[in-house]
């Protein structure tokens, strides 16, 4: 992966970021997103060449949609403690 930098960002920075989206590392494999529709025919699209934001977009442009930012409540305060 060290070799598609571009790859790499969106596996570490984006694809945790979408709903039913999973990353399968698979050994030797170039990099491609592999749809799986519902007939469990595939469609595959190689991403080596992609920048990060095509990725993203071509992701998007198959139905999903990033997850809703969970919310972190803030740190209490020194007087509720």
């Amino acid at each position: 992966m060290n070799r598609l930098p571009k790859v790499k960002a969106f596996i570490n920075d984006h694809a945790n970021l979408y709903q039913n989206f999973q990353v399968k590392y698979i050994g030797g494999a170039d990099p491609e997103l592999v749809f799986v529709k519902n007939d469990d025919s595939e469609e595959r699209i190689a991403v080596a060449d992609m920048d990060t934001e095509k990725i993203c977009e071509t992701v998007e442009s198959k139905g999903f949609t990033k997850k809703e930012q969970e919310e972190v409540p803030p740190p209490p305060h020194d007087d509720e403690l």
